[in-house]
């Protein structure tokens, strides 16, 4: 079995899931000013991608509850997942996975 179908992602290779564009969404769970250890919230999740394999992008939004969205690329799912995992373990914030399977994104 090749390793694409291993992966349930037949007709696709790993190079191709890894460098996937995939998002997530943050809401403040903590009180007080929202803005306090922001900054090294966003770093911190930085070098976490980063030490992972791949780059991310992290914007302050105003969008429903969501206060903030990463994008990141070159990861996995599970790794966004076990990223998300980590994150929402600090407590500061709760961070969503959105899914992208079937997203296209072109410039």
């Amino acid at each position: 079995m090749s390793p694409a179908e291993e992966s349930g992602k037949e007709g696709q290779s790993g190079d191709d899931r890894r460098t996937r564009t995939h998002f997530l969404l943050f809401t403040y769970v903590t009180t007080g000013p929202y803005t306090q250890g922001e900054p090294e919230r966003r770093e911190r999740a930085s070098r976490l991608v980063q030490d992972m394999g791949g780059s991310c992008e992290i914007f302050r939004i105003s969008f429903n509850n969501y206060n903030m969205i990463s994008i990141v690329r070159g990861l996995s799912i599970a790794q966004v997942r076990q990223l998300a995992e980590e994150i929402n373990s600090w407590g500061a914030v709760q961070a969503t996975v959105v899914e992208t399977s079937g997203l296209e994104m072109r410039r």
